[in-house]
């Protein structure tokens, strides 16, 4: 499990403003940069969180003896997790991503779907519900550990970067789409559209990598998508973007701009991507960039580093402050 967080709100958004009339009740919202969260009084205070990611809350691809390792998580391994993170006072988790290409996984071929890998993610987000946590649902990798854009590019014996642009795999990736933000939740009877349990939609994990920045197009039309199916729910911009270690932008700048579609940014913090050693002040840039644009921003994961490329501000201590302060 890796730590994520959000920052603050800064001291002038602080105040609790009212909940939009037209949103259901216990969404997550966000007006300009800031993320609220709804109270029962009517209003919503800024969200701030600091929590866990849990890859294998509703799959596991490495248990012996389960064809191909592939299985799902009993409900006792998803409620000890998630009680883990409730009893760290964490608010938001965020699972890997939907699996494609093989079947035992959650999208074995275009347009079929694995229900006994989808009723594991249904378990999770009624567990998630008890603990009053909400969680960030990812659509697909950029890399292979599970399938990504690889293997759907491959469905249609195409190249993995025609993933973006094909026509005929946008269209299948459409359609699990809107199998998956409009199913039905098998524990609850509650549409993934219309449960606040879920934080909001990730379009990818990493999208891009460290070589290059997922077509605009291509992360607008899905926003776009998933608005026309969940108005409601949040749409997170999965690039693995922010800014490189020169100061340029790798986000997108038509998705920056963009209005009404995507809600949030994020990144991922790697000694590989970038010659910048302090995580926390690469994350306040990127930050500063999101803010800029009137988009949210939250730090999705950060890893290690060799203790003899620590800078004398240690990250855990800055992240700590970036998420609480």
């Amino acid at each position: 499990m890796k730590l994520f967080g959000v920052k603050k709100a800064s001291s002038g958004s602080t105040l609790t403003i009212p909940i939009p009339p037209s949103l259901p009740a216990g969404f997550i919202f966000r007006k300009d940069h800031v993320l609220y969260e709804p109270l029962t009084d009517g209003t919503a205070v800024p969200l701030k969180f600091c929590s866990l990611n849990i890859p294998n809350l509703h799959a596991l691809e490495d248990r012996p003896g389960a064809p191909g390792n592939w299985d799902i998580p009993t409900e006792w391994e998803q409620r000890d997790a998630l009680k883990s993170v409730y009893l760290l006072g964490g608010k938001v988790a965020r699972i890997y991503v939907i699996s494609v290409g093989a079947a035992h996984r959650h999208v074995p071929q275009p347009g079929v779907y694995n229900d006994r890998m989808f009723q594991a993610l249904d378990s999770a987000l009624a567990i998630a519900s008890e603990f009053g946590i909400k969680l960030i649902l990812v659509c697909v990798d950029q890399w292979s550990w599970w399938g990504g854009i690889e293997q759907w590019a491959a469905f249609r014996n195409k190249r993995e970067l025609q993933f973006w642009e094909d026509p005929t795999v946008r269209a299948d990736f459409k359609h699990m789409l809107t199998y998956l933000v409009t199913r039905v939740n098998t524990k609850t009877g509650v549409r993934y559209c219309d449960d606040p349990t879920i934080f909001g939609w990730e379009t990818t994990n990493e999208g891009g990598g460290w070589d290059y920045t997922p077509p605009a197009d291509w992360t607008l039309d899905i926003a776009r998508h998933i608005k026309s199916l969940d108005p409601h729910h949040l749409v997170i911009d999965g690039t693995l973007g922010g800014q490189t270690a020169s100061g340029s932008p790798k986000w997108a700048k038509d998705v920056l701009e963009s209005e009404g579609l995507v809600d949030v940014m994020t990144n991922h913090y790697y000694v590989c991507d970038s010659s910048l050693r302090d995580y926390a002040r690469w994350a306040e840039r990127d930050s500063k960039l999101a803010k800029k644009y009137r988009k949210a921003f939250f730090v999705g994961e950060y890893g290690n580093i060799e203790t003899q490329r620590l800078v004398p501000c240690s990250f855990s201590y800055r992240l700590i402050r970036f998420c609480s302060d």
